[in-house]
């Protein structure tokens, strides 16, 4: 008759092999994926880096674009559906301008990006956009640089 201890081992070893397959999911999403790099002669400051981070309670992004130089950070939530992840950046705030006066404000929608993750590699796009933005492998961020 197997004592309990036995029993207790067992079970642990079962558990632990069942969440082995979403260790492994899990790290095969998260990571940096960044374009983003620095331009001598201008100046500037140019990509995209997207940050994706397993929490708790899901998946997170960390987005930045820099045009020239680096623009605000969002960190959103984002849904994961195998190797697919998609996420909705908040809406931005536009100053209404009459002349040299601001007038009032008016909100800008973000559209949804939508990507695969596919050979370490992050393929996707905004929707809407016509063409699909393909960023390199993980690497380290361009602010670790």
């Amino acid at each position: 008759m197997p004592t309990r201890f036995a029993n207790m081992v067992a079970t642990c070893a079962i558990l632990a092999a069942h969440a082995l397959p979403a260790q492994r999911a899990i790290q095969s999403l998260a990571g940096i994926y960044s374009d983003m790099h620095y331009i001598e002669a201008p100046g500037d400051v140019i990509g995209t880096e997207i940050i994706i981070s397993a929490t708790r309670t899901g998946y997170e992004v960390t987005y930045q674009t820099a045009e020239g130089a680096p623009g605000p950070v969002y960190r959103v939530r984002a849904t994961v559906s195998g190797d697919s992840i998609s996420f909705q950046l908040p809406p931005d705030t536009l100053r209404v301008m009459e002349g040299l006066k601001q007038v009032g404000t008016q909100l800008q929608a973000h559209p949804r990006f939508r990507a695969r993750i596919r050979g370490g590699y992050l393929r996707g796009r905004f929707d809407g956009a016509p063409n699909e933005e393909i960023l390199p492998r993980r690497a380290r961020s361009y602010w670790q640089k």
